[in-house]
């Protein structure tokens, strides 16, 4: 660390975290926190969501507060599970404090190193025993977490979220370091790994979200999972929550969300062909392979076709459409097994043709930049082009 008593970067560590995560396999993590949290003085959750009170990083840094489900392929290709608050740094190596939201205890923190040979780091924290929350990419943690939560040589592995990437990340044990409300636990605004801070936050207490095959998904002993999501934004008390909301768009805010829920959602899967799409015989993680029809999440009256990788000489993108209630674009929520082959023409230059085979399944076919649906009629599937995926 240095005199100022912060813990070394991420890229300092490399050459130790290597060694350590050669020696060691992959384990299975260990969410064993009740027991040290409730020593440490958690307790159970105020009734509502007013949980809150401080924004991680302070609003006037903060371009935009981008809500849940936005989508990135490949390595993001289903709706994103986190809000990310985007900051301008003012240059590039101006570091950004990075505070807690409420009293809080940090139960467990990360070290992800990549393959570009940068890394970053992650808290996880609780504010109360039903509600967990995460911070991503942050550049450096403060000795005061660090040094409580000891060596990142817990539950190591080595995962590709996209082609050409892998990550090597490795946390510490379990605890519970008690931070007060607004007391700085990191910085962001240093580590070339993003220009966002994630914020992720499950509650236990929330009616779990529906998914068309609910198999696909881990769920977890202690309800922190994926059925659990719920927009961080969503759980400020007053008045920050307002002052949240005039964020709540566009990475850069020039668009603020306007249709409810303004924090966002990951429950994509819904009537036609809307939601989670998945390549048959391949594991949920990384979603690379799959695909997702699914809403804006800035503008949700618009919608995606999110892919990844699986289309034959196409290496993934984002397609955002006006959905329609008949002909070219049509609106997947109508889009049937009865509706034959349908023509979508993207707002970035390319035709997309869609069938539903079934309920369960769709055909996908993707023409990057070759022109419009009225120039590809009649509509026919080229043998070897297309992709059949399954709910």
């Amino acid at each position: 660390m240095n005199d100022r008593g912060i813990r070394v970067t991420p890229r300092l560590g490399l050459v130790i975290l290597l060694r350590l995560v050669a020696g060691l396999g992959l384990t299975a993590c260990d969410d064993a926190t009740v027991a040290p949290l409730v020593s440490a003085g958690a307790t159970t959750c105020a009734t509502g969501t007013a949980l809150l009170g401080t924004p991680p990083l302070a609003l006037s840094a903060i371009t935009g507060w981008v809500p849940l489900g936005n989508l990135n392929p490949v390595a993001h290709t289903f709706p994103t599970d986190h809000q990310y608050l985007y900051y301008s740094t003012g240059g590039p190596s101006t570091a950004i404090p990075v505070v807690a939201p409420t009293t809080l205890w940090v139960t467990r923190a990360k070290l992800s190193l990549y393959s570009t040979g940068v890394g970053d780091y992650s808290v996880e924290f609780q504010p109360c025993l039903e509600v967990k929350g995460e911070l991503g990419h942050l550049s450096v943690l403060l000795a005061k977490i660090a040094d409580r939560l000891g060596p990142f040589n817990q539950n190591c592995q080595t995962y590709s979220p996209n082609p050409g990437l892998t990550v090597t990340q490795c946390s510490t044990v379990n605890g519970a370091v008690k931070v007060e409300a607004g007391e700085q636990i990191a910085t962001v605004g240093t580590a070339a790994t993003s220009i966002a801070l994630d914020f992720s936050l499950w509650d236990k207490r929330a009616a779990p979200l529906a998914f068309a095959n609910p198999a696909r998904w881990q769920t977890s002993s202690d309800g922190f999972d994926r059925f659990h999501v719920v927009p961080a934004s969503d759980y400020f008390a007053e008045p920050a929550k307002s002052l949240i909301a005039a964020k709540l768009g566009a990475y850069n805010g020039a668009i603020i969300r306007s249709v409810p829920p303004p924090g966002g959602t990951i429950a994509a899967d819904s009537s036609g062909v809307q939601g989670h799409w998945f390549l048959p015989g391949v594991s949920t993680y990384p979603e690379s392979q799959h695909l997702a029809i699914a809403r804006d999440n800035v503008n949700p009256n618009l919608y995606a076709f999110s892919i990844g990788t699986s289309q034959p000489g196409f290496t993934g993108g984002s397609f955002p459409f006006s959905p329609q209630v008949s002909g070219t674009n049509l609106h997947p929520a109508m889009v049937t097994p009865t509706s034959g082959i349908v023509c979508y023409q993207p707002t970035n230059g390319s035709v997309l043709l869609l069938q539903a085979i079934t309920t369960t399944q769709v055909r996908l076919e993707v023409r990057p930049g070759v022109g419009t649906c009225a120039s590809n009629t009649p509509y026919a599937f080229v043998a070897g082009k297309t992709t059949d995926y399954a709910r």
